[in-house]
């Protein structure tokens, strides 16, 4: 029998393994893998989205599952995306009473013990942005169809409560076979990050916010692509 510190270090992918693309399976694999390394899990199905409930021993922790918004993105994060419930912009430990504003990818090498941490509240403002960022990339890590061939993509620095962050934009570009990221002049203003992308060959009309949602920043010929 494992112990508790080696319970926390089981990657969430083995959870997931035989997961498939349909949120309901994907969810029920992911409570009966947590379900077997001993906390007690139930799964609530939503319109759109699924709510786990632990049982972490002291209290309940819970979390909030999506699937991912493009089909083929890269193997370094998970194929599920994960919500909580927000406090001064970081996970508060509180019960997720209704869709998470805001679902972010996990990387392939989280743990057990990691997601447990996130879901009970106990992260760091710091810690949270890099997955926010992790988040961003990943959802951009695959080709889109019917999609602008660039976009600007809002990363952000934290480190405390107390701070209210700083926030840059980088470059994506696809060509349809590939998707590149370049790094801009660090700048919250996306028409200034626009121009410099303009120096590389690219028009970028919008950009992706922490929160996941594309703002369109710039009308095109045909209008407000978004």
């Amino acid at each position: 029998m494992m112990s508790n510190a080696n319970i926390r270090e089981v990657l969430l992918a083995q959870c997931l393994q035989d997961a498939a693309p349909d949120l309901e399976l994907s969810a029920y694999v992911l409570a009966t893998g947590l379900n077997g390394l001993g906390f007690p899990t139930t799964l609530q199905l939503e319109e759109d989205w699924a709510r786990l409930t632990l049982d972490v021993g002291d209290r309940a922790v819970q979390f909030g599952l999506k699937k991912p918004e493009a089909p083929g993105l890269s193997k370094d994060g998970l194929s599920l995306r994960v919500g909580f419930s927000l406090g001064f912009g970081v996970p508060s430990g509180k019960a997720v009473k209704e869709e998470p504003e805001c679902f972010v990818y996990l990387p392939s090498s989280f743990t057990v013990g990691e997601l447990l941490d996130l879901a009970g509240g106990e992260t760091t403002p710091a810690q949270y942005m890099a997955l926010e960022n992790f988040s961003a990339r990943h959802a951009l890590s695959a080709p889109l169809a019917k999609f602008p061939n660039a976009a600007l993509v809002m990363i952000g620095t934290r480190a405390s409560l107390m701070e209210r962050g700083d926030w840059h934009f980088e470059l994506w570009t696809q060509n349809g076979v590939c998707v590149s990221f370049h790094q801009l002049t660090p700048t919250i203003n996306p028409h200034v990050a626009a121009v410099e992308a303009q120096e590389l060959g690219y028009s970028p009309t919008i950009y992706r916010c922490l929160s996941g949602r594309f703002i369109c920043f710039k009308p095109t010929d045909g209008g407000i692509f978004i």
